[in-house]
């Protein structure tokens, strides 16, 4: 033991060498994770639909590339379409979702389902209702064909399986439009099997919710039959201002808006459709229990900004398109 006025004399040499080891970012590193992260970390299960489709495959990736570095991941969950994932925020299964305004609407409707859920942010990319019938057919709206099919007869549209986008959209306008419910009817059936049923005559037409960039249309418009001439068109449907005026989803703002979509030798002039947003909805029910949901909501909704040019570009969607 030393006597207490004696004092330890360290070789300079030596103390220079522990300051220069000495690294304060990772003496602080471990001693953060020694005592628990105060940097901000949160998951969000996200429902998109088929992970195949634009919004697992390419909106939620774009948005969760922007939200990472701030500390939020988004966990991408499959379902059977935006109902069903609407469905899964009211029964507290997910926290988020990205789909459909309309299907998003009509699941807000239910008694259960009223407060379960706020949009989050502005609306993404437009859906596009495609009417897809021969290309041998004599009309080229909707409208022209329903005036000119004799009374008691009908029009077989197929509109994708029970829950997809187009059953829902169609549904609407069928029960806001009587002239058009007189004639059109619902067939559930899935997209590929409907285009076949088509070329054999067994169905009239195909209606289908999608986005700009959609494969799907992308195919039918290369389907080429005898001649060398395409085997499908698509046709103008054309609503009343009364039908956007009156069909108001929960924020009491029209729910559709018009469209006109134009590409060389398939909308030639212009062929005028129905659209409806996609948008990405969270729940409330975890916004009000979780305390790091409101931060996290924030990011949700800066870093789908922030990946908006992303979006657009691979969504292909119209450069005169605008968010609400």
């Amino acid at each position: 033991m030393y006597p207490k006025h004696h004092q330890v004399l360290l070789p300079i040499g030596f103390i220079s060498m522990l300051i220069a080891g000495f690294n304060p970012a990772i003496a602080a590193k471990q001693l953060d994770e020694m005592m628990g992260s105060s940097a901000f970390k949160a998951t969000l299960s996200i429902a998109c639909g088929s992970l195949e489709k634009s919004n697992c495959a390419q909106v939620l990736p774009r948005i969760a590339a922007q939200a990472a570095p701030k500390g939020l991941t988004l966990e991408a969950i499959a379902s059977k379409g935006s109902i069903q994932s609407a469905e899964g925020i009211c029964k507290g299964v997910i926290q988020g979702a990205l789909g459909q305004r309309d299907a998003f609407d009509q699941v807000k409707r239910r008694t259960e389902c009223v407060n379960a859920f706020e949009q989050a942010g502005k609306a993404i990319y437009p859906y596009y209702g495609y009417f897809i019938a021969l290309a041998n057919s004599p009309y080229d709206s909707v409208r022209d064909w329903v005036k000119n099919t004799p009374e008691g007869k009908i029009v077989t549209v197929a509109v994708g399986k029970e829950g997809s986008g187009g059953q829902l959209t169609l549904g609407n306008i069928l029960k806001n439009v009587p002239e058009l419910k007189r004639v059109l009817q619902m067939k559930d059936q899935d997209q590929n099997t409907a285009l076949d049923a088509i070329k054999n005559g067994s169905l009239d037409a195909l209606f289908v919710m999608d986005g700009p960039g959609s494969d799907l249309i992308d195919e039918i418009k290369k389907s080429i039959g005898k001649n060398n001439q395409p085997l499908f068109k698509f046709l103008t449907i054309d609503l009343d201002e009364a039908f956007y005026k009156n069909v108001q989803g929960w924020n009491r703002k029209p729910l559709y808006y018009k469209a006109n979509i134009t590409a060389p030798g398939w909308f030639s002039g212009g062929k005028q459709t129905i659209a409806v947003d996609a948008i990405a909805i969270i729940s409330s029910a975890w916004e009000k229990d979780d305390p790091n949901a409101v931060k996290a909501i924030r990011i949700l909704i800066e870093s789908t900004d922030a990946a908006e040019a992303a979006i657009r570009a691979d969504v292909k969607i119209p450069k005169d398109w605008q968010a609400n």
